[in-house]
């Protein structure tokens, strides 16, 4: 996943500071999760003394998106009508940072069309069977998912697997892979439309790649 944090910082008067949050959530923030290519927003606050610091950070799929939003002169901050009645300085210049890890943060939008790539041994497997073994590649927020699936030699689902949410789409890695009808060798796909059913199993043992665009 790749993405850009835009960081803006400024001060306010310390008793006016939620006063401020609000107007800043109806205006700058309204406007930034508005904006094509925008993963989300944070707004932050540290009180002082008689001040209060407000920042606002908003991440990006690329600074081309950011452009969207800022112009041109991306580097300059956008204000608003009222931001004067309220701030104390209002430093027109602002940065961007790549962020190369974000663990344990998700996005808004970013599982559907931003780059990931994981290696099988990073993901989480669990065995809802005794001899199978399932494990999570991605998943995106519309529910589509991609898993790895290996079946042992000799196993036979112990009930239907029904399609009934959507279609599943099946890639054999490696083995052959049978659904209770007939023997796919390594290299096959498979499309099994939503309704459809069948008993996975597998005389050789075999990996399939799995997707489920509809979840």
């Amino acid at each position: 996943m790749s993405l850009i944090a835009r960081a803006w910082f400024d001060r306010t008067a310390r008793d006016r500071v939620g006063e401020y949050v609000d107007y800043v959530r109806t205006t700058g923030v309204k406007e930034l999760t508005a904006t094509e290519g925008n993963r989300g927003v944070l707004v932050v606050t540290r009180p002082e003394e008689s001040t209060s610091e407000i920042g606002v950070i908003s991440f990006w799929r690329s600074l081309g998106d950011v452009e969207k939003f800022a112009g041109k002169d991306f580097r300059k901050a956008v204000y608003y009508e009222k931001d004067r009645e309220y701030l104390l300085r209002m430093d027109p210049e602002l940065v961007h940072y790549e962020v190369p890890v974000a663990e344990g943060v998700s996005f808004q939008g970013a599982a559907e069309d931003s780059l990931e790539w994981k290696r099988k041994e990073d993901a989480t497997s669990k065995s809802p069977y005794p001899g199978v073994r399932v494990t999570g590649l991605w998943k995106g927020r519309s529910g589509a998912h991609a898993q790895l699936v290996e079946i042992d030699a000799g196993y036979r689902f112990p009930e239907v697997d029904r399609h009934d949410a959507g279609p599943e789409e099946v890639y054999v890695v490696s083995g052959v892979f049978n659904d209770g009808t007939r023997d796919y060798p390594a290299g096959t796909f498979i499309h099994n439309p939503k309704g459809s059913s069948h008993v996975p199993q597998s005389r050789t043992g075999c990996v399939l790649f799995l997707f489920y665009p509809e979840g």
